[in-house]
């Protein structure tokens, strides 16, 4: 029956599948600028704790997005409120990250 379904509706049919599983934070990282711990934007020293948090909690699974991408493309909110519903991090860690990703992307 798949012989019979024509090659590029097939790889269309797969491309779709493909994105609909690729959800919350994976489905930005993929997309979104990375950025490495060097690169995040220097702050003062009442917010290099929260810098610290973000390097520590969100790069212990994958590569850095880099926070501006934060301002218009997606909300920092709905994936940690991802990885907190699985238990990725805690309140306080999403607190930090939360309270870093705001002071570079509230202007």
């Amino acid at each position: 029956m798949v012989q019979n379904v024509p090659r590029w509706l097939r790889l269309i049919l797969g491309a779709s599948l493909l994105l609909l599983t690729l959800q919350g934070c994976l489905l930005y990282y993929f997309f979104a600028p990375k950025s490495s711990p060097e690169d995040l934007p220097e702050v003062g020293a009442a917010l290099q704790p929260y810098r610290a948090a973000y390097i520590q909690q969100c790069g212990r699974c994958h590569v850095l997005i880099a926070p501006s991408y934060f301002r218009t493309n997606a909300t920092i909110e709905s994936v940690l409120d991802r990885y907190k519903r699985k238990k990725i991090i805690n309140a306080k860690e999403s607190e930090q990250v939360l309270t870093y990703i705001r002071a570079l992307t509230s202007y």
